[in-house]
């Protein structure tokens, strides 16, 4: 078996907490989609934008939402340089065709 390093082994207590960061997860992701999906039809029925220019803010506002909410309540990160972690979250948000 390969070690990987930072990797923690799953045991009985640790499963409850690795179902409930999934939940979590998962809630969070609804709700960024909720805040994506809201805030585009806000800026297109305002008449402000177009369908497709619409998506570039809302995306980007999902974003910030979804790692906020991943920080506080999924991971429960208190790790100081959230600069560089946030960073990295909305590039690999990006990277995966901003959906």
């Amino acid at each position: 078996m390969n070690y990987v390093p930072g990797a923690r082994a799953v045991t009985h207590g640790s499963r409850s907490a690795l179902r409930r960061e999934a939940i979590a997860f998962a809630a969070v992701g609804l709700v960024g989609l909720a805040v994506d999906a809201g805030l585009t039809v806000l800026l297109v029925r305002s008449g402000w934008l177009t369908p497709v220019v619409a998506r570039i803010p809302a995306t980007t506002v999902a974003i910030g939402v979804t790692y906020l909410l991943n920080r506080m309540f999924s991971f429960r990160s208190n790790d100081q340089r959230w600069g560089a972690e946030l960073a990295r979250y909305a590039g690999c948000r990006r990277g995966s065709g901003w959906n």
